[in-house]
């Protein structure tokens, strides 16, 4: 942030308007961020006690996904509408990300 932030600022501060950021956007965006973490968290060391370690890494592919997918419900600024190229892409990203994870940990199974 330190590096590309000033970057992004001087580039980019004319080109769009800025967003308000209101008191409840703030706290929906700060509760996706700790339920996401807290979750991503939990279930990596979790997964040691059952699994390899090569198995658990392999749930760091799940966390953009998880945050993806409690933000639906919490309906902030991700809605599933297949009308733009970037939401399909937000949901196919995180549709190969859970199966890629789900294939390798079945098919790797336990030690």
């Amino acid at each position: 942030m330190l590096v590309l932030g000033p970057f992004a600022y001087m580039l980019e501060w004319k080109k769009r308007p800025r967003p308000s950021l209101s008191f409840v956007a703030v706290m929906k965006m700060f509760m996706l961020s700790s339920i996401g973490t807290t979750i991503h968290l939990d279930i990596y060391y979790v997964s040691f006690g059952y699994t390899s370690p090569t198995v658990a890494s392999t749930l760091s592919n799940v966390i953009s996904g998880l945050t993806f997918v409690i933000s639906l419900p919490l309906c902030t600024i991700e809605r599933v509408n297949f009308s733009t190229a970037s939401r399909k892409a937000k949901v196919l990203g995180t549709i190969a990300c859970v199966a890629g994870t789900l294939i390798f940990t079945l098919w790797k199974g336990r030690p």
